[in-house]
């Protein structure tokens, strides 16, 4: 893979930038939740299709696919707590669940904290802590694969990246 180039995130108006990246999402419905490996949350929105690597072609994904990561989140419902990433698995493969089905309707980004906030239609809302105890990490906090084969990944340093999946 090519080296990566990082963003600094340092004022609000640098967040505009990655929200565009993301606007492609609003309006997609969540069509898996469920945890990988690690116990990350990884969704998957808009129709699933096989990928296209051979190894893995018994496999499908969404158009859109958000993976956790290094990252603590919660899933909330009229701002009240469903699930956490702290809960045990069990709990928190059932309840991911209900995000299956819903729309995305808005992407935000909260500052400075750098919380990744995704509300659905639903009036539940996902919110991916992004600034970590250990912001030397050299896994990302969170991930988005596109359908234009990029990934964008938000650091816990406070930077950002957005390069070919494909690489």
């Amino acid at each position: 893979m090519a080296k990566q180039m990082r963003i600094s995130i340092t004022t609000e108006s640098d967040i505009e930038s990655i929200l565009n990246k993301l606007d492609g999402l609003r309006g997609e419905t969540c069509s898996e939740a469920r945890l990988t490996y690690g116990d990350e949350l990884n969704l998957h929105f808009g129709p699933m299709t096989p990928y296209e690597y051979s190894a893995v072609s018994h496999l499908k994904k969404g158009k859109w696919v958000l993976g956790t990561r290094e990252s603590e989140w919660e899933l909330k419902s009229k701002n009240k707590v469903i699930v956490t990433s702290k809960d045990p698995v069990s709990e928190i493969e059932n309840k991911i669940r209900s995000l299956q089905h819903h729309k995305v309707e808005d992407i935000r980004i909260e500052f400075p904290d750098l919380i990744l906030s995704i509300g659905f239609e639903s009036t539940k809302r996902l919110l991916i802590h992004s600034i970590g105890s250990d912001d030397s990490s050299e896994i990302s906090a969170w991930e988005v694969f596109t359908p234009k084969s990029m990934i964008l990944e938000l650091w816990p340093d406070r930077t950002w990246s957005y390069q070919r999946s494909d690489n």
